[in-house]
């Protein structure tokens, strides 16, 4: 069961005004929030590590 703060990361992460994204050491995108995935005309996390 996901513990508060994990959720309120969550929330941040994917509600938040502008593009966020993560990547591992090798360059890999390992997390993008909805704003970035919609900016770069995405439409799933899967879609935009494709074109990475």
């Amino acid at each position: 069961m996901p513990q508060p703060n994990d959720q309120k990361f969550e929330a941040l992460f994917q509600y938040a005004s502008m593009g966020i994204l993560v990547a591992n050491k090798e360059g890999i995108i390992t997390m993008v929030n909805r704003f970035l995935i919609k900016e770069f005309g995405y439409t799933t996390l899967q879609n935009c590590r494709k074109e990475s």
